[in-house]
């Protein structure tokens, strides 16, 4: 093997010609010169981004979450007396135990509900999987109080069947704000959020490192470690449904179950907490015509201060939600490319997902449409409510174009 460089001079390079070799094979061999204009070429300059998207962004932060909460902390300081509603009593510390429980249920129903479609977001192939995630997310563009309603009057045609063929006593027949109504609404959050956790699940199995699957596959530990590494998506996801269950008054509310957010809405409407004199189901918003400035702006402060626990518990939840996407997930790695066929979605999951989806969102549904007395009149309805339905999707619309201004 030569030891001696290559070179470009012709005079050097012909006095180690060896007998036979030609003088063109030694030009040939010379390295060729780089251009030095090549060489020097500047590189592509980069553009600095425009300013106007940030501004713009937070702008809308700030209209959003900074000017509600100045305007709580305003209230507060404007009517200090109300400030003794942050005192913790027994009530009140049993009315925030209550929410958590309540909603921390919701919270793990709908997390487990949301196993099978997440796993099918996440590694199904093939069109009923793909129609998955069409499908999936149009119980979140109902109000919760639909489902609310479509659990009961499913419940109440049970009641009507069991009493007209059963002679036992009827099961379906639920005292309000006992604790068997107190799971139907628990049942009924669940239901209308479990999508949340099943898409946060998927787009994380999406993001999981195929390679550390596959070799948990063959180990026999795939789903040990696959959900080790959905910990935190899971955890995200649970704190967000809970978060959104917090606040609901609406699906509570009918039966008269007290958590913050009614408690909330009567410390408003009638200046006091509920009572045997003053329960959660009686009609309200009667007396807002008759209050004069200062007595709302009392009663507003004072629902501030009732809700203050609630607004702490939110934001330790949403803080706890970044913080397990960040550091409690297990992977690092994005790998958004295709997956090898041994870590598809089993066709047992898939069926379970749109078992799922059916029940959740048919069950309700029907059951409502079962409980009409007289034939439904599309006109009708418009002319009632077609002032509602044309200003929710007015407003639908504004979010949604300013949600893509701001993307």
């Amino acid at each position: 093997m030569s030891l001696i460089p290559p070179t470009t001079d012709p005079a050097h390079a012909r006095s180690l010609q060896t007998p036979g070799q030609s003088d063109a094979s030694i030009t040939s061999a010379a390295p060729p010169r780089m251009s030095m204009s090549k060489a020097q070429e500047p590189g592509p300059t980069l553009r600095s981004a425009p300013l106007w998207p940030g501004v713009v962004t937070w702008t809308v932060i700030g209209l959003c979450c900074v000017l509600p909460l100045a305007w709580i902390v305003l209230q507060l300081l404007v009517n200090p007396t109300t400030l003794r509603e942050l005192h913790i009593d027994s009530f009140r510390a049993h009315l925030v135990a209550r929410t958590l429980a309540y909603n921390g249920a919701v919270a793990l129903l709908a997390t487990l509900l949301a196993l099978p479609a997440a796993v099918v977001l996440g590694r199904g192939r093939g069109v009923f999987a793909g129609l998955l995630w069409f499908v999936l997310p149009i119980s979140l563009l109902m109000p919760s109080l639909t489902f609310a309603y479509g659990w009961k009057q499913f419940l109440r045609l049970l009641e009507v069947w069991w009493a007209a063929h059963m002679s036992a006593r009827n099961p379906f027949e639920i005292e309000p704000a006992s604790l068997t109504d107190v799971a139907r609404c628990v049942w009924s959050l669940a239901t209308w959020l479990w999508p949340v956790p099943a898409v946060v699940m998927g787009l994380a199995l999406r993001r999981i490192d195929t390679g550390v699957q596959q070799q948990a596959l063959l180990d026999g530990a795939y789903w040990r470690v696959t959900a080790r590494q959905l910990y935190g998506a899971a955890l995200a996801s649970a704190a967000i449904v809970a978060v959104l269950a917090m606040q609901e008054f609406a699906v509570y509310e009918p039966t008269g179950i007290s958590v913050i957010a009614t408690e909330t809405r009567m410390v408003f409407e009638t200046g006091a907490y509920s009572s045997p004199d003053n329960p959660i189901t009686q009609p309200l918003g009667a007396s807002a015509t008759t209050l004069t400035l200062a007595d709302q702006r009392a009663r507003a402060a004072a629902a501030v201060a009732t809700s203050l626990p609630m607004l702490a518990v939110v934001i330790a939840l949403g803080l706890f939600a970044a913080r397990s996407v960040r550091s409690l997930s297990a992977t690092d790695a994005i790998d958004t490319g295709a997956w090898p066929r041994a870590l598809d979605a089993r066709p047992r999951a898939i069926l379970t997902s749109w078992l799922l989806l059916a029940i959740t969102l048919g069950v309700p549904l029907v059951a409502l449409v079962l409980s009409l007395k007289r034939r439904f009149d599309p006109s009708l309805v418009w002319a009632e409510f077609g002032p509602q339905v044309t200003g929710s999707i007015l407003v639908a619309s504004i979010a949604g174009v300013i949600g893509i201004l701001i993307r």
